[in-house]
């Protein structure tokens, strides 16, 4: 079974060879493995989503997917996983004590 962690630990390895392969002028590849680190920072995400008691490593986590995510253009994937690590948002703003 894969941890949490391996699935972190792989998903930084990928994102140090896609910025390697970016800076060689490769940005097929550097988005190939981009795309496969995000896959594997997601699950590492998922898997700690509703661990509220292992924060600050479930926003972190959340935080590095959603950044991947960005960096490739996936928006819509990008707000999904905030979506997780928000899953209360809609209800803080209708009590009118967040930025309304």
């Amino acid at each position: 079974m894969t941890t949490t962690g391996e699935f972190q630990r792989r998903a930084m390895e990928l994102f140090d060879d896609a910025v390697l392969a970016q800076q060689l002028g490769d940005d097929a590849l550097s988005r190939k493995l981009l795309i496969e680190a995000l896959g594997l920072e997601a699950s590492a995400a998922d898997s700690v989503a509703g661990e509220y008691l292992l924060e600050p490593t479930r926003s972190v986590l959340h935080r590095s997917a959603a950044t991947i995510a960005l960096q490739i253009g996936n928006l819509e994937q990008r707000e999904d996983i905030w979506k997780r690590l928000l899953p209360e948002t809609h209800r803080w703003k209708s009590c009118g004590s967040f930025g309304s």
